[in-house]
């Protein structure tokens, strides 16, 4: 056996040490770094090795993380990259709005070094790009070092300086050339994201504050009200309009009558936009309010848009959701046949005090299949149950339209408490286009569970209790199918049948 050396052992200690102490911040910057974290500003990939020098492209990342914080506007990376070497969204979208630019030649430099003045430069530029108007006279620059900081900073980092954004060391020295760490980078950014002066500089003396509404999800042909907040700072009472708008799951955008409202001066005031859910496409739509000086409707009076705000929350939008309490047989049909080794038996669906109940029989190879009497199109389907605990059965959420392997998107699930699988599937053509088979991960039969497809023209996505799980931009069908759920036993497992009765139990299932 081979022994090592005390020296040896020495050495790996100081290297694992060493290894720790850089996967974490400096104290000096602990606490606000792990703000900037929980306030949604870092990007996993620069959530540790904090003393490492930040590069341009991660510190792209934090300026548009900067923007899409102070103007409460979710970030479009629909922009394509204007550079050569890197693909890189917050680059491509740092550049559209003026707070990075390339290097010459097409190039950007993704992985080159940040400058303490170039740090400043991108911050100042990522306030501009919020406000042009931006006031920056007056400023002045009190750092022993202040004749070497280049001429195209000194305007940023006398602005950086006199709002408390940067400081200089202990000796007043700015010390423009020297790098910037990741550390440093995202305590700059995360105190201008505070800073009350700064929120007074870029955001608009008449501004939205704040947007509400009661419930995440509603249905088709209800009404609900958007409700908003609006902060008038000026000395005189306005009148405005507000309009909302949905982003729907196919990138749609569906507008609302916009609503005329007064704001005193100098205060805030809660209008109301009143929504009737249409015939909408299903699924997650985004919510933007706008704040406008005229009737934005009437065009030809040229209304002015004063401030917009993405809603952090999505609602949801479905057409029915069926709890189960009677049995709906104009939308569900029974089915009836053999699948595998099983006779699905209309009489093993029922409805009991919790809903929907598939009933897979003592010492038999039955289960139960229901299916929508008319085909479904794009949407989102979403089903919250428990499974039952038969080992050789699976359960089933999912699309079909006959003949077999053309058109069908399946969620499947082991029904057994241990080591339960999932399986993902989409056919298409007579053929497996997509396929995954993980382990769950929980028991499917100890609790209730969410599971969810999406299903839209240009991707099919896969959720379990709001967690996303796989998406698919091509291989499955684009037709109508039947929304289809079943217990059942596969010809692929052993077909033991339970002692006694088991049975899958429905919630619910939303479309």
């Amino acid at each position: 056996m081979k022994l090592f050396g005390v020296g040896w052992i020495a050495a790996a200690m100081v290297f694992y040490m060493t290894r720790v102490a850089i996967a974490s911040p400096s104290g000096w910057a602990e606490i606000e770094v792990k703000q900037a974290i929980e306030a949604g500003l870092v990007a996993d990939s620069i959530s540790g090795m904090y003393q490492k020098d930040i590069t341009r492209e991660e510190f792209a990342e934090l300026a548009v993380s900067l923007y899409s914080d102070l103007s409460d506007e979710k970030p479009d990376f629909s922009v394509g990259s204007p550079f050569q070497d890197t693909s890189s969204e917050a680059v491509a979208l740092a550049s559209q709005l003026g707070i990075v630019q390339g290097v010459g030649g097409g190039l950007f430099n993704p992985e080159g070094t940040l400058t303490r003045e170039q740090l400043a430069t991108m911050v100042h530029r990522t306030l501009k790009a919020l406000n042009p108007e931006l006031d920056e006279s007056g400023y002045s620059l009190d750092f022993k070092d202040s004749g070497e900081i280049s001429s195209w900073a000194r305007e940023s980092v006398s602005f950086m300086a006199e709002n408390g954004l940067v400081k200089g060391t202990d000796e007043k020295k700015f010390m423009p050339e020297a790098t910037t760490t990741r550390e440093q980078a995202i305590v700059i950014v995360f105190r201008t994201s505070i800073s009350p002066d700064i929120e007074d500089m870029v955001l608009p003396e008449i501004r939205i504050e704040s947007l509400s509404y009661e419930r995440e999800t509603y249905y088709r042909g209800e009404e609900f009200e958007v409700d908003v907040e609006i902060l008038n700072r000026t000395d005189e009472e306005k009148e405005l309009w507000l309009g909302c708008s949905f982003l729907d799951p196919n990138g749609k955008w569906i507008d609302m009558e916009a609503v005329s409202f007064k704001a005193p001066a100098g205060k805030v005031v809660q209008p109301s936009i009143p929504v009737v859910v249409g015939d909408w496409v299903t699924g997650e739509h985004g919510v933007r309010v706008a704040l406008w000086d005229k009737n934005p409707a009437l065009v030809e009076e040229d209304p002015a848009k004063l401030d917009q705000i993405d809603s952090e929350d999505s609602i949801w939008i479905y057409r029915y959701k069926d709890s189960f309490k009677t049995w709906n047989g104009d939308f569900w049909a029974k089915d009836a046949g053999t699948l595998g080794r099983t006779e699905l038996n209309p009489e093993n669906i029922s409805i009991g005090p919790d809903g929907l109940m598939i009933k897979m029989p003592a010492r038999k190879l039955e289960g139960g299949e229901i299916l929508t009497r008319k085909n479904q199109s794009f949407g989102s389907y979403e089903i919250r149950m428990k499974l039952a605990n038969a080992p050789s059965s699976i359960t089933g959420f999912f699309l079909y339209r006959a003949p077999d392997l053309y058109n069908e998107i399946d969620i499947e699930v082991f029904n057994r408490s241990d080591d339960s699988e999932l399986w993902l599937t989409t056919y298409e053509n007579g053929k497996i286009r997509n396929e995954y088979k993980e382990p769950l991960g929980f028991d499917p039969t100890a609790g209730y569970h969410d599971y969810r497809i999406d299903y839209y023209q240009d991707r099919v996505s896969f959720y379990i209790d709001g967690n996303h799980i796989e998406t698919w931009k091509d291989g499955f069908s684009k037709r109508p199918m039947k929304l289809m759920l079943n217990s059942w036993y596969p010809n692929w497992l052993d077909g033991k049948t339970p002692k006694s009765d088991k049975y899958t139990y429905v919630e619910w299932i939303k479309y």
